[in-house]
């Protein structure tokens, strides 16, 4: 064969690789198909496979011009491709008078199908060995420098398309895995494309909203198209059936791998109870606050002393209390304990009394005591206290009068 005979045959063969490239699909599992077909034809072989190990078992990812009878799916012991992958060498494996090798006896396609030559090259990814590329034919075959070029070229276009089959693979795993936690969630979750047309909707929105498909993003699409930052926060809604939920609802766009905004995902949280409890709260409150204020005008415009004790200091004295003792009511709350106004020779007396009450050995009790002013003064007092609950802890509540002028009287 003459020179431009020779530079003929690699042109076109060089061409039919383009051609077959240009071919490709968006599916990796097809081309790998068309991958091992070009190769089989580029080498003049009787057929071509791609073989992989998947799940302990040799199987054929790639085929071309295959018997009848093949068997795509085998143990790979004793099999040429698992020999190949076996042993990773980067080197072609050529293998010539299979009837003569012990392969005759370990690889049923070698008698079956009346082989004499086998070639085979390791495909891989990086150091890990993925498959084998193998062709075989029914005559004596000594492949080429140019037959071995070829066939390192398709190893590593098909080791490429193993690569993008794995990310789509690992991909198909994280979205299934995202669609499971999506459908199990307890948040109502939704996503629209640019569209308005829905393309997520879990069971927890269907029980939210009571539809089954709800386009309640609409409001919020032109801000997507535009590029600007989604909302967040409450919204009172209206459901299926006409009853209103109150919702707290987190928008994010979504984008493809270019950043190119493709829809809109949100998540909402029935918080219905959440505002009710709230709003129960906060009547509560205000009519505590009401009952407070009314109490404190009836205390602070009484004649008698009026204190509430706990943990041992006076939480609340009204003023007629604090001129009592000659204190400013400021002096007293929060710093004073009822002993710290109490003559030392009655100070037993009143911590006894405080302590059943407290404890709930009596609810109500009335006595009188030696009071000691800030002056030092002693003065007869008088009170009548009960036990009650404040800020969910016990506490004393009750009133206090000066009777020493009763007394020096009797």
């Amino acid at each position: 064969m003459n020179d431009k005979t020779e530079l003929k045959r690699v042109e076109e063969r060089f061409r039919k690789i383009s051609e077959g490239f240009l071919r490709f699909s968006a599916n990796p599992l097809e081309n790998l198909n068309q991958l091992t077909a070009l190769c089989g034809e580029l080498l003049g072989g009787v057929c071509a496979l791609y073989n992989r190990l998947d799940q302990g078992m040799l199987c054929s990812w790639g085929m071309w011009n295959t018997p009848p009878g093949y068997n795509p799916k085998d143990k790979p012991e004793g099999h040429l491709c698992y020999d190949v992958i076996r042993q990773a060498k980067d080197e072609l494996l050529v293998i010539r008078n299979l009837p003569e090798t012990l392969y005759a006896q370990t690889d049923p396609n070698v008698l079956s199908y009346s082989l004499q030559t086998y070639i085979g090259k390791a495909v891989k990814l990086g150091k890990e060995t993925v498959g084998s590329l193998c062709v075989v034919y029914q005559k004596d075959f000594v492949p080429s420098k140019e037959d071995r070029w070829m066939m390192e070229i398709i190893a590593s276009a098909i080791a490429v398309e193993e690569k993008r089959n794995r990310a789509e693979e690992n991909q198909r795993k994280i979205n299934q895995t995202l669609q499971i936690l999506i459908r199990a969630s307890p948040l109502a979750i939704g996503a629209i494309d640019l569209e308005g047309k829905v393309q997520t909707w879990n069971p927890a929105a269907e029980r939210m909203f009571g539809w089954s498909e709800k386009n309640e993003f609409r409001t919020i699409l032109e801000l997507a198209k535009q590029n600007k930052p989604m909302p967040h926060g409450e919204l009172r809604v209206k459901r299926k059936d006409g009853s209103v939920i109150d919702i707290e609802i987190s928008r994010a766009l979504l984008r493809d791998p270019d950043g190119k905004i493709q829809g809109i995902m949100a998540m909402h949280s029935d918080i219905t109870e959440r505002k009710l409890a709230e709003e129960a709260s906060k009547r509560v409150e205000e009519t505590l606050k009401e009952s407070e204020q009314r109490y404190r005008s009836l205390t602070e415009s009484a004649i008698t002393g009026v204190y509430l004790i706990q943990e041992n200091l006076f939480q609340y004295v009204n003023p007629v209390l604090a001129s009592i003792f000659g204190y400013g009511v400021d002096e007293i709350v929060n710093k004073l304990g009822p002993l710290n106004l109490t003559a030392p020779e009655d100070r037993d007396v009143v911590s006894e009394n405080i302590r059943r009450r407290v404890e709930g050995e009596t609810a109500h009790i009335r006595y009188s005591f030696k009071g000691l002013r800030k002056d030092g003064q002693r003065i007869d007092i008088e009170v009548h206290g009960a036990r009650v609950e404040y800020n969910g802890k016990p506490a004393i509540i009750g009133t206090l009068l000066d009777i020493t002028e009763r007394k020096r009287a009797e």
